[in-house]
């Protein structure tokens, strides 16, 4: 194990899980940062970075703790902020008009159930 990381990052690095490592060193690096631990952050940071490497780009929320914002696409923050926009969750209840009807007639389901050919 490294001296002075994060052993949940040094044993999830050992066992393969390089994207998860490089997730509990971000996260151990902004804490470590938060409080103060200058140094110690700048390891996990520094940690975090060379595991990130092998992860082929992968992103996800906790590798950005820092700019969460950059993880969405302009589209995707747009979609997540915005109120909804249902029709039926705006209007009052009872103000809605009544739905169409769907009557059908005996006869044209009578039609299109008869069997096909000569009878």
């Amino acid at each position: 194990m490294r001296v002075g990381t994060n052993p949940a990052t040094e044993l999830l690095g050992e066992h393969g899980y390089r994207l998860l490592a490089a997730e509990t060193a971000t996260a151990a690096g902004h804490a470590l940062r938060r409080d103060g631990r200058i140094s110690r952050a700048r390891r996990s940071t520094e940690r975090a970075a060379a595991l990130r490497a092998g992860c082929q780009g992968a992103r996800t929320p906790l590798l950005d703790l820092d700019g969460l914002g950059t993880v969405l696409t302009p589209r995707e923050r747009q979609v997540a902020i915005s109120p909804p926009t249902c029709p039926a969750a705006s209007s009052s209840p009872g103000s809605a008009s009544p739905a169409p009807s769907t009557a059908i007639s005996s006869t044209s389901t009578r039609s299109s159930l008869s069997p096909a050919g000569p009878s």
